[in-house]
């Protein structure tokens, strides 16, 4: 999965309690310059719903934070859900999801599992299928995305 630089990890770190307080999931923050000017993309989420009024709150929230925590006037902040298909970029989002629909894809078997997270810990990733339950090394995952058609 995807690597991340220092100054990201610490903008998670700072920014990850501040939108757990309102209740939602960090899941991913992107940081850019893009023109000379900071830019932070962040994906929320809930499993009651995340949409408009959700990203609303958070962005209004982090507005000021990040121009403090960044040292920049007016980043430009852009704040989403993940999506129903969002193709996961670090294997933390395991944790995020449990409860949903996944499908992976295992180097072992060369082929696609789908099912649901049941749970996520010491990188292993269980997964509810129609056969029962399965442990996957998150070492043996190539590329997970949800999908919302394993949920019955």
């Amino acid at each position: 999965m995807q690597e991340v630089g220092i100054e990201t990890v610490q903008l998670y770190q700072d920014v990850a309690p501040i939108v757990e307080r309102l209740g939602y999931s960090l899941v991913d923050l992107v940081v850019a310059k893009k023109g000379g000017r900071f830019q932070v993309r962040v994906v929320i989420y809930s499993p009651k719903g995340t949409g408009i009024k959700e990203c609303s709150d958070v962005h209004r929230l982090l507005q000021a934070r990040l121009e403090v925590s960044t040292n920049e006037r007016d980043p430009y902040i852009e704040v989403t859900s993940p999506g129903i298909d969002r193709t996961f970029r670090n294997a933390r989002e395991f944790g995020v999801f449990v409860g949903r629909g996944v499908k992976l894809y295992r180097s072992a078997d060369d082929q696609w599992t789908g099912g649901i997270i049941s749970r996520y810990e010491n990188g292993t990733v269980f997964l509810t299928t129609k056969d029962g339950v399965l442990d996957v090394p998150i070492g043996d995952v190539q590329k997970a995305k949800l999908d919302y058609s394993q949920e019955g």
